[in-house]
C-alpha cells in the first residue's frame, strides 16, 4: 500500500490496480493534493508487475464534468453509465482543457460542438458519439466494468504495452503533444481575461458553486442536466 493517501485510495487485486477519487463530499474536486497522490499511485502501478491493467474511478457522484472529464478522456477506454454527465463547461469561462483530447477523441466539429458552447453529453450520447466504449445503465456499470477489466487483464503485460504504443504512436504522429502544450497555455490565459477575472471575483464572493450555477443557468443545463437548446 502507498502510505498517507488523504485524497484517493489504492488497492491490487488480480492483476487490476485500483484507484478511487476519494473526496465524495466535495464532489471529487480537484485540488494539489489530489494529483499529487494520483501521480503517486500510477507510478507505483506502472513500477509493478503484477499490474497489467488500471481503473480509474471516483467514489461517490462526482467525477466526469470539467476537471475530471480531462482525466476520462486520457483514459485509454471509458466505461461510463447512460444517465452520467461528461462535458467541459469551464469552456464559457476561465478555462480551456488542458489535455486537449476532444478533438482526437471526437474528431474537430463535435469537439468544436462542445467546446464553442460548453454543453455536455450524456453516458449514452458519449457512447453514441464514440467518446466512450460502453454506456450501461448505473445498475449495470459495475459489473460490466468488471467484465473488461478480468479480459484486458487476462493479456501479458508484454503485450499490451506493444498494443498501447502501437495505437497512441498514431496520436502522437497526429501532434498531439503540441496540443497540449497549446492547451495548457490557453488554460492560464483563460483565466487572465477580463471575463475570467469577473468569474473569479465572483467566485470569491458568492463562492464558486453560485458562480458555477450563475455562469450555466442561462445555458439550461446546471447540475445534472444536458440540456443543449
Amino acid at each position: 500500500m502507498i502510505d498517507a493517501l488523504r485524497n484517493v485510495t489504492y488497492e491490487v487485486a488480480d492483476r487490476v490496480a485500483r484507484i478511487t477519487l476519494n473526496r465524495p463530499e466535495r464532489g471529487n474536486g480537484i485540488t494539489r493534493g489530489m494529483i499529487d497522490e494520483l501521480e503517486r499511485c500510477v507510478e507505483r502501478a506502472d513500477l509493478d508487475p503484477a499490474v497489467h491493467v488500471m481503473l480509474l474511478a471516483g467514489n461517490g457522484k462526482g467525477f466526469c464534468v470539467a476537471g475530471g472529464t480531462d482525466m476520462a478522456l486520457c483514459s485509454d477506454l471509458l466505461v461510463i453509465a447512460a444517465d452520467a454527465k461528461i462535458g467541459y463547461p469551464p469552456a464559457r469561462v476561465w478555462g480551456a482543457p488542458t489535455t486537449s483530447m476532444w478533438a482526437h477523441r471526437l474528431g474537430a466539429q463535435r469537439a468544436k460542438r462542445l467546446l464553442f458552447t460548453g454543453d455536455c453529453l450524456s453516458g449514452e450520447e458519449a457512447l453514441q458519439w464514440g467518446l466512450a466504449i460502453e454506456a450501461p445503465p448505473p445498475e449495470q456499470l459495475d459489473e460490466r466494468t468488471e467484465i473488461l477489466l478480468e479480459r484486458i487483464a487476462r493479456l501479458p503485460v508484454n503485450q499490451l504495452r506493444m498494443m498501447k504504443l502501437l495505437v497512441n504512436q498514431s496520436l502522437h504522429a497526429q501532434g498531439l503533444h503540441e496540443t497540449q502544450i497549446l492547451g495548457t497555455l490557453l488554460d492560464g490565459i483563460a483565466r487572465h481575461t477580463a471575463e475570467g477575472y469577473d468569474f473569479q471575483r465572483r467566485a470569491m464572493q458568492a463562492g464558486f458553486r453560485e458562480a458555477v450555477r450563475e455562469r450555466d443557468e442561462p445555458f439550461g443545463d446546471h447540475g445534472a442536466s444536458t440540456f443543449k437548446g
